[in-house]
């Protein structure tokens, strides 16, 4: 049994204040990683296999696990992260009898375009 999610416009549209949120905290996150990454790897070679380094085990994985929570989020709810640099989220939708995606991209007040799910962004037709 198929228990993939279609989305109407309108479903998709009633989502994106939430798509946005979830955008902000993953940019947020990635962006706290890239950072700090330098510094976290420093104390967790310094440690070596010595059981020393926990602050930076801790530091990656309470900013992986937020991450990922993110993204299982986005998963969950049938939703495609594209790209999270430029904010594209497809929405799989149906439309003439076959799967297309509701294209949003960050910054977008509405859902205005689709594409084919083998085009992508560059695909982007009016809807």
């Amino acid at each position: 049994m198929d228990d993939k999610k279609y989305f109407t416009v309108e479903e998709a549209n009633r989502l994106i204040p939430q798509m946005k949120l979830i955008i902000e905290q993953l940019r947020q996150g990635r962006h706290h990683l890239q950072k700090h990454r330098t510094t976290a790897e420093a104390v967790a070679q310094q440690a070596g296999g010595n059981g020393g380094g926990s602050e930076a085990g801790a530091y990656l994985s309470d900013y992986s696990q937020t991450f990922a929570r993110s993204l299982a989020q986005l998963q969950a709810m049938g939703i495609v992260l594209k790209d999270l640099e430029r904010g594209l989220i497809d929405f799989p939708h149906q439309r003439e009898g076959r799967e297309v995606y509701l294209c949003w991209k960050y910054g977008e007040e509405r859902i205005d375009y689709w594409h084919e799910t083998d085009s992508g962004y560059s695909g982007r037709q009016p809807l």
